[in-house]
């Protein structure tokens, strides 16, 4: 199991998790939204959805 990397709240919960084998994992509200290969680029995703 992974471990969450990084948690955002805000009009949705979000959180990020680091599968050693898998790279990062999204969360929004306990629910799988994508798969990236870094962090930074989990986080953009997130800035982009919170900010429409």
């Amino acid at each position: 199991m992974g471990e969450v990397v990084y948690e955002y709240n805000g009009y949705n919960n979000w959180f990020v998790i680091y599968e050693p084998l898998g790279g990062f994992v999204l969360f929004m509200n306990n629910s799988y939204q994508n798969d990236f290969t870094n962090l930074e680029a989990a986080q953009n995703w997130i800035g982009e959805c919170e900010n429409e």
